[in-house]
């Protein structure tokens, strides 16, 4: 094996990232530029946000280094699936609402193909079969039909797509941008052969060559030509091999249980990791996912502990119950690492959601002080304003919060707030606040609903009134406690309390009965596992298809 490539192997809570943020920063300082390069989204902006001093581009997804070598001269395919099923009705795609390209024009990281159609199985065995470097006089006779009309319709509207743009920069020799010295990768156990050989070949027009950092047990993308085994392979030198042996998440039975679990793949060696020196607990024969009242049985009893509580399935639908139960009891959740996913983001992941605007409206106790300059802004904002507001106050509060973020967060002015709402409006407010701060809720919230801009009303409106009487302006301002979503969303996150479901899909029960495709399973349900930083709940099953545990 090349000893220009060093390997880090980071199992659960090792602290990786904190690592890879060292190894950079002590690069930085020594005047050698590395470019950091991630599979996903979310781990590009976690090394990024730990004040790197690099610039920017130096730190994101390889596909959008790739984007960014080949000069984003091109369209991207699968930003364009309404025109390619215009072009190719009888192959026509389902997108899944992705949107595959950032605000700013760069290229996200690629999604788990949604398979509802002939079509789309067709498109995720033609990149699979790409990514996994398969010559095509092996490919079956429906994937070459497919690629002849992708291949033509990408030629005749000058587009590319995501396998193009990794295929692209090896095929072509495109240099690695931004000249760097070392090429620094983060979650490599996911990558596939092209990907693999596309770094490999960048490393060599490095100085410093590269330094490949994953773990071979939390592959969660073989669907798309992942190679995790590399990290196993027997040529990797000892020295050019580190393992991080030290969890500082996982405690002593939930670190037990893993192992346990992870020994059953087709490949495995054993690795120097230690478990979190606490016991922490497994609860086994939960209630079923399905049976939302006893899994917010748990939820609420862990939230009245003050701990941080994740209800993680293999696939989005079987959360669906949950979620509406959730509603129900207004009790507020998130999933802080997919802020897009609006089904799990409700009070507004990646924005100023309504609940905050309503907490921000609520935060004020009229007998101590007036609201901050940054919540009367955000308070009024879904306000309407004829008959309650002074004109103009909108634009000119935005304008305060814009100007000074300073003085944003200093109460604001007796001119300010006169100068927000009409006289009435002002007085009446005034008296419910003050019942609000003594824990009667209901006139504020029934005021709120009523003066809402646009529709108003709904189950949403209906959600946030409930968290509010519930819990006041402080469930809707903090961040909840509850986090909801798959597997694959929480790579990398942690919670005190994990509820785990061992369901799976008819195609995730194809290959855990199917012994080549066994692995995959077998390193999603770890990953579940192995967030937990205190206790994880073993749910029963919900229905016939589901690992055993």
């Amino acid at each position: 094996m090349d000893n220009r490539v060093r390997w880090i192997i980071g199992p659960p809570g090792t602290g990786k990232t904190t690592t890879l943020a060292r190894q950079v920063k002590s690069l930085v300082a020594r005047g050698r530029l590395p470019l950091v390069c991630s599979l996903t989204n979310t781990a590009a902006e976690e090394i990024g946000s730990r004040d790197l001093n690099l610039p920017h581009h130096q730190v994101g997804t390889l596909h959008s280094h790739c984007f960014r070598a080949l000069g984003r001269g091109a369209s991207v395919a699968e930003a364009n699936i309404e025109k390619w099923n215009r072009f190719a009705p009888h192959l026509a795609l389902s997108d899944g609402g992705r949107k595959p390209v950032s605000k700013d024009g760069d290229v996200t990281s690629p999604t788990e193909p949604v398979i509802q159609t002939d079509a789309d199985a067709l498109a995720a065995e033609y990149h699979l079969l790409r990514m996994r470097m398969v010559e095509k006089k092996l490919w079956p006779s429906g994937v070459h039909i497919f690629d002849e009309k992708w291949t033509q319709w990408k030629y005749q509207f000058g587009m590319i797509d995501f396998t193009d743009m990794i295929e692209r920069c090896y095929r072509e020799n495109v240099a690695p941008p931004g000249c760097p010295h070392i090429l620094i990768v983060d979650e490599a156990q996911d990558l596939s052969r092209l990907e693999l050989m596309l770094l490999w070949d960048w490393s060599q027009q490095t100085d410093d060559g590269m330094i490949l950092c994953g773990d071979p047990y939390q592959a969660l993308y073989v669907w798309r030509g992942a190679e995790p085994n590399v990290f196993l392979h027997d040529s990797i030198d000892t020295e050019d091999r580190a393992v991080l042996s030290q969890s500082f998440r996982v405690p002593r039975e939930v670190h037990s249980a893993s192992l346990k679990w992870i020994r059953q793949l087709s490949v495995y060696q054993p690795l120097s990791y230690q478990a979190r020196p606490e016991d922490g607990r497994i609860i086994r024969n939960c209630s079923p996912i399905a049976d939302a009242s006893g899994t917010i049985a748990i939820v609420q009893r862990e939230r009245q502990a003050g701990r941080t509580v994740m209800i993680a399935a293999t696939c989005g639908y079987m959360l669906a119950r949950v979620i509406a139960e959730m509603r129900a009891e207004g009790i507020p959740f998130s999933n802080p690492w997919r802020p897009t996913h609006g089904q799990w983001n409700p009070l507004g992941g990646s924005g100023i959601g309504l609940g905050r605007r309503l907490g921000a409206l609520a935060s004020c106790d009229p007998t101590k002080e007036w609201w901050t300059v940054r919540n009367l802004c955000d308070g009024i904002a879904k306000i309407r304003s004829a008959g309650l507001l002074a004109r103009g106050c909108k634009t000119r509060l935005k304008a305060a919060v814009e100007d000074n973020e300073f003085t944003a967060d200093l109460p604001a002015t007796e001119e300010q707030v006169k100068g927000t709402f009409l006289p009435h409006t002002l007085h009446d407010l005034r008296q419910m606040l003050i019942k609000w701060h003594a824990g009667e809720r209901a006139s504020l919230i029934e005021w709120w609903t009523d003066n809402l801009t646009g529709k108003g009303g709904g189950k949403h409106t209906d959600f946030i009134s409930r968290i509010a009487a519930n819990g006041g302006e402080a469930a809707l301002m903090q961040p909840p406690n509850v986090f909801v979503g798959t597997v694959h969303s929480f790579k990398g996150a942690e919670a005190d309390a994990v509820i785990l479901s061992p369901d799976l899909s008819p195609a995730g029960m194809e290959n855990w009965m199917d012994a080549r495709h066994r692995d995959s399973v077998i390193r999603t349900i770890y990953v579940g596992m192995t967030r937990a930083r205190s206790t994880l709940y073993q749910c029963l099953p919900s229905t016939g298809l589901n690992v055993q545990w």
